[in-house]
This record gives C-alpha cells, structure tokens and sequence, in this order.
C-alpha cells in the first residue's frame, strides 16, 4: 500500500518459523529499492532508496530477553556488525547488514529449531480448536438458519470470511504440520532444515489479509445492519464493551503470567477466540430481538385479518423484509399470546396464529439449500411430502404432526406458511397469490 511517492506500507503477518520467509522477502525489498524503514501501527513502512544488497535476520529469541536488558541485546548486535532496524509483535528484533561475511546473530541452528518446534505445536493445536469451533458454528448456521442468514448482505459477508478464515486455519495447520514433522526427521537424521519458503509466506500472508479485509468490511457495514431502531445501539456498545473487556482480562494475565509466557499465551489465546463469539452473540441476540419489530404504519402484503376478525396489536405483531445480493426474504409473524421478544420457533403456538416466511433467490442452489434449511429446522414437526395442486408449488411438504403447516418450493422462491387458519382451497389460492405477488 503506497502511502506517498518515496514510501509504502505492508501488512506481514509472520510466526517464528516463517522467520527466514521474511529475510528473504526484506532482502527482495530492498534489491527492487525499498528498504525497511520502521514499523508504526502494526504496518512495516518502507522507503525508497537506491537498490542494495543487504542481508536480514529477524531475531526470534526476544521474547527471551528481560526488559531491562533489550537494549544491551541490541548494543551487543550492533557491535558485531548489525544494524537494528525495529521490534516486531513484541517477540521479535530485525537486524540488517551490507556485510555478507559477518557472523550470525545465532550460531547454534538446533536451539533456533528447539523453540520453533514448540510454537508450532502450541500454534496447530490452537489452528485444530479454533477450526472446530468455527467449523460447527458455519455447520449449525448453514443447516438450520440458512433462510434466515442468506438475505442479509452483512451475514453473507460473514459466512464467507468464516470460511476463507477457517481454509486459512486449515491450510495453516497441514503446512506446519509437515514441516514440524519434517523437521523432527530432519534433526533426527542430521540433515539440513528446509524452511518455509516465502513465496509459500506471501500466500499465506494474502489469505490473512483477505479475511482483514472482509471482517473491515463488516464492520463498516454496521449502520445497515443495526438499521434505524436507536435501542440497537445498546446492544452495539455492549457487543464493544464485552470485547474491550476481553482484551483487558487478556493483557492482565499476560501481565499476571509474565513468568509462565507459553501458559499465558494459550490462555489468552483461549480467551480471545471465546470472547469474540461471545460479543457477537450479544450483538446478533440484540438485533434479532429488537431490529425485526414492524413498523404499524406499513401495510404488510398479508395478515392474519384476511382469514379472521382480530384486532392486531403491536406489541404481538413481527413483520420485516431483508435483501442481500443472493436472496430477499419476507417474514410475518402474529400470534395472540406471544410477544414478539419471546418469540420462538418452537414453542406451542395459541388457537390464533399464522405467519409466513417468503424467501426468493435467482439461485437455484440458494433456494435448494433455503427449502432444506426449512425442513432441518423443524423436522420434529414431522414434515411429509405431498401432492397437493392447490399450492401449485413444485415441492409440497405439510406438517404430519399438527396438520397446520406448509413448506413450498416455487421456481424462484421457497414459502412457508402455518397457522390455526383453515387451509381451504380458497384460502390456499389467496395465500399462493399473496406469496407470489410479492417481489
């Protein structure tokens, strides 16, 4: 990222054993006339210089050294040749030279491989947790509530950096599970290390910067998301505040651990990635109880008084319309009983209820995957298939439990519809018109 004419910006996302990776992309820099300058705001800043061939070690043994004793480490460095250019995510120190036949930083290669090897054990049993955590969230989200995610634009979003990030997990996971193994044979047989490479790096490192990209991407889509209810913006804070918290409680048992670094770093990885789930809930829980609440002004395309004679009031009344690029969806909802902030898909519904949800996509494997998603949701309610020309659906499934339900696939919309309303012919003719009309 260029930041001005004679300077740019790179986001290098690195562990301890991609440290060669990244001397060797340093050194490219630096020959196509880009040398590191210094790192501000987690961005390594490069400035333009005239093309040089220098030599870079990025030191891993920071984390190592006790703080008062940082600056004597680079004064001692810096006496052996090496120039010190900048700190990096607090474990590592980037040291440069023209010198090609200066001593290294670090002689004995098996101490280096030592502590990398346990990094990456530490790091791929924390990749295979968060992995299964995100895993069986997108599974739960994909089988049961996929008619309610694919409308909204920000869900989509969503689901696919869920799974550009747990690709990257994954990937990251079987390539340092074969260099840790290799390494191990490596050291075993005496051979010579092979390190990550770096254009293998760069690959990693533009699969983590897409997933930055899209979480940046939803973050600046907020204000569509949390719509015009000021009550929202309650839960907005608390989402905040809950991760805010998080990070706190993180940087005091780092603090707290500073002796046990390996047992404060799991712990705070741990922590994290719970605290992150955590504050979203909070937020998706907030928007889902407040944000779907009609508004009484606006006539809904079909109501429980177009089958019977109640007054309708608001405080038991749920209506809403969302849109993404995949799929548009329309819900209503009323039941005499229940309040639309207790509502639930499967509690027991009053002698007067009715709703409908109608969900229309250009996509047939968007609505194949919404009319599957239906009848995952409620399969308790022992749902059949039927040939039913009423509905003039394509697929007609019908509650076998309490005779009150329909799930109907169309050519480009999927419905569903139940309630305590008599489901005549007449009545299917209107509610199929109704459903249909709506675009």
């Amino acid at each position: 990222m260029r930041i001005s004419k004679n300077m740019i910006a790179e986001l290098l996302l690195f562990k301890e054993h991609e440290c060669k990776a990244i001397e060797e992309y340093l050194e490219e820099k630096a020959l196509e006339g880009w040398m590191l300058s210094h790192k501000s705001c987690g961005l390594f800043i490069f400035k333009k210089s005239p093309p040089v061939k220098c030599k870079f070690v990025v030191d891993n043994f920071a984390d190592n050294i006790k703080n008062g004793s940082i600056h004597e480490y680079i004064e001692y460095c810096e006496a052996g040749g090496w120039t010190y250019l900048c700190p990096s995510y607090g474990k590592f120190l980037i040291f440069y030279t023209k010198d090609e036949n200066i001593t290294p930083i670090h002689t004995d290669e098996d101490m280096i491989i030592k502590k990398m090897r346990k990094f990456i054990l530490i790091n791929m049993l924390l990749y295979i947790f968060t992995a299964i955590i995100w895993g069986f969230n997108l599974m739960f989200s994909l089988g049961y509530k996929f008619f309610i995610l694919i409308p909204n634009n920000v869900c989509v979003i969503l689901m696919m950096t869920l799974l550009v990030a747990g690709f990257l997990y994954i990937s990251c996971t079987i390539r340092d599970g074969m260099w840790y193994f290799k390494s191990k044979k490596a050291l075993k047989l005496g051979e010579d290390i092979n390190y990550i490479s770096c254009k293998s790096f760069k690959i990693r490192n533009s699969f983590a910067k897409v997933c930055i990209s899209m979480f940046i991407l939803i973050i600046l889509s907020f204000r569509s998301l949390i719509g015009d209810d000021i009550n929202n913006v309650a839960y907005i804070y608390i989402s905040i505040f809950t991760f805010l918290l998080i990070i706190f409680i993180i940087k005091f048992i780092n603090i707290t651990l500073s002796k046990y670094k390996k047992v404060s770093k799991i712990l705070g990885t741990i922590i994290f990635v719970v605290g992150v789930f955590l504050s979203a809930n909070i937020f998706i829980t907030g928007k889902n109880m407040v944000n779907y609440v009609g508004d009484p002004n606006k006539p809904v395309i079909m109501s429980i008084n177009d089958f019977e004679n109640i007054k309708i009031k608001n405080t038991n009344l749920y209506y809403a319309r969302s849109e993404s690029f995949l799929a548009s969806d329309y819900k209503y909802y009323y039941d005499k009983f229940n309040n639309v902030e207790d509502y639930d898909y499967f509690s027991q519904h009053s002698k007067g209820y009715f709703k409908y949800d109608i969900c229309k996509s250009k996509y047939e494997w968007v609505l194949d995957k919404i009319f599957n998603s239906y009848l995952k949701l409620y399969k308790n309610q022992d749902f059949v298939e039927v040939q039913d020309k009423d509905w003039g659906a394509i697929k007609v499934y019908k509650d076998n439990k309490s005779k009150d339900g329909y799930i109907l696939r169309y050519k480009d919309r999927v419905i569903c519809v139940s309630g305590s309303i008599d489901f005549t012919e007449e009545n299917k003719k209107f509610i199929k018109d109704k459903c249909l009309e709506w675009e």
